[in-house]
């Protein structure tokens, strides 16, 4: 696992990778779920996860606007 600034690992969500096989509609291959879609094939997990630090590290953090009042409704 990756550190970030404060020496805490950074935690990967589990279901975020899956591997496809010859079933499916999809190339065979490991994949990775993000906010902004699917992504893959890769060969293996560890390509996969390697994708995930470089998008977590080269893209800005989204920030959502007063979303503690959206729990409270």
């Amino acid at each position: 696992m990756q550190q970030h600034g404060s020496g805490e690992p950074k935690v990967f969500q589990s279901g975020r990778f899956f591997y496809i096989g010859k079933q499916g509609g999809l190339a065979r291959g490991w994949y990775m779920r993000t906010r902004e879609g699917l992504h893959g094939p890769f060969d293996t997990r560890a390509d996969a996860e390697s994708m995930l630090r470089v998008l977590i590290d080269t893209r800005p953090r989204k920030r959502v606007a007063n979303w503690h009042r959206s729990l409270h409704r």
